[in-house]
């Protein structure tokens, strides 16, 4: 089946929304738009959402209330997918964080995985000063070390997992599209 009548296909059968999870600077963004477009769905991403329902920055709401709370806002967005339109979700990179979320996402759809390594992820958010996680915490180093107590969670959650390191978003977008079908035609395998 070609990439088109494959994506044709997943369209007309999602019933699910899609979750793509991964640390930040795997692609989610990127990925999220290209695979919207091919299959022609709503994406949202969730640190956006979240960033217009609280009327700030992400950093400036984690300075002021600290991650915690914004953990709970993170689960709450979860919450409100319940009973939408399907839809492809690009999560910020701590929505794996609690199990709550994990189990959401699970029940919710699909949720696919994007690694990559702490040197990709540096060269694509070395500059970003947006992140406060990785505030003054910017070397390969730092970033291995946060990545490391995130993979079991993420792995967790994952339905699937595809690497993005050395994979431009159309290749990306062409690999889960084929890894989809199973979880589109009741056959998951997780």
């Amino acid at each position: 089946m070609s990439v088109d009548a494959t994506s044709a296909a997943v369209r007309h059968r999602l019933k699910q929304h899609l979750f793509l999870i991964g640390f930040m600077g795997s692609g989610k963004s990127t990925v999220a738009s290209t695979l919207s477009a091919t299959l022609g769905i709503p994406a949202l991403d969730s640190d956006a959402c979240l960033e217009q329902e609280l009327g700030c920055s992400i950093a400036d709401f984690f300075s002021r209330e600290g991650e915690q709370a914004f953990r709970d806002r993170e689960t709450e967005f979860l919450r409100k997918l319940r009973g939408q339109s399907p839809c492809l979700i690009s999560c910020g990179g701590g929505m794996a964080l609690r199990s709550e979320n994990r189990a959401l996402m699970r029940l919710l759809g699909p949720v696919i995985y994007l690694t990559a390594t702490p040197e990709t992820v540096f060269s694509r958010i070395g500059t970003d000063t947006a992140r406060p996680l990785l505030k003054d915490k910017k070397t390969s180093a730092d970033i291995a070390a946060m990545m490391q107590a995130r993979l079991p969670l993420y792995e967790d959650a994952a339905s699937l997992k595809i690497a993005t390191d050395h994979l431009s978003p159309a290749e990306i977008t062409n690999e889960l599209i084929r890894l989809l079908q199973p979880f589109l035609s009741g056959d998951e395998s997780r």
